[in-house]
């Protein structure tokens, strides 16, 4: 089997990172590291923790899991993946309720490329980084681009279900930038010691990166009261 070369980049705006990116569609290891990824996900993508009840708000766990998924396959390979992990989902019994729509594999690989430009071949993952891919995730496609899946789907008004989004996503986001976080932080080393990821490929906190994440924490865990209470009054 072919080794992988696990040169790392600053950023995605290299020549260099699409050639590395479109060769692991060519990698052996690379399709069946994505395999078990996508399985994972699909798997993940049907689980929740409803928030008093599933319709008020419920915390999914697939969102890490294709955060990985995307760090390793790259954004050639985000782009099948993100489509089989929401199919799979869907066939495991996710979303059951509403039937299967195209609209949210769209989302699904959407998410899948964007954390992909962010971790795939990055030197140094940071608190900030993450925030912002989940940040990019959160209002690109859970807010606007599934905002118009729920109007294509239902009916009223597109900015209707912006708010709703907007609102109910703002409450979540801080809690899962932690929990993102932490599970990176956590499998950065398992990846560099499976040569999975380069290993020059660090996750870096400092001090000020610590206290920030607990903050956020305390903010999540308040935005997150403050909408159930909405949702229930």
């Amino acid at each position: 089997m072919k080794q992988r070369n696990l040169i790392t980049f600053r950023t995605p705006l290299s020549p260099a990172y699409w050639r590395l990116a479109w060769g692991e569609c060519r990698s052996l290891k690379s399709l069946c590291l994505t395999a078990i990824l996508v399985a994972i996900c699909g798997i993940l993508d049907i689980f929740f923790i409803p928030i008093v009840n599933a319709q008020v708000l419920q915390i999914k766990f697939s969102f890490f899991a294709i955060a990985l998924c995307a760090m390793v396959c790259g954004p050639v390979l985000a782009v099948p993946a993100g489509f089989l992990i929401d199919t799979i989902g869907f066939m495991l019994g996710g979303n059951v309720a509403g039937g299967y729509f195209f609209g949210y594999a769209i989302s699904s690989i959407c998410s899948c490329l964007i954390f992909a430009l962010f971790f795939y071949r990055a030197r140094k993952i940071t608190l900030w980084r993450t925030a912002m891919a989940k940040f990019l995730v959160s209002l690109l496609v859970n807010v606007l681009l599934g905002s118009v899946w729920r109007w294509v789907m239902v009916g009223k008004g597109y900015w209707y279900y912006v708010g709703l989004a907007a609102v109910k996503n703002v409450a979540l986001l801080p809690l899962e930038v932690v929990v993102l976080v932490i599970f990176l932080q956590r499998m950065v080393p398992l990846l560099k010691r499976a040569k999975i990821i380069s290993p020059e490929a660090e996750f870096t906190m400092t001090r000020t990166d610590v206290i920030a994440t607990v903050m956020t924490g305390i903010v999540g865990l308040a935005a997150l009261g403050l909408y159930v209470a909405w949702k229930l009054g």
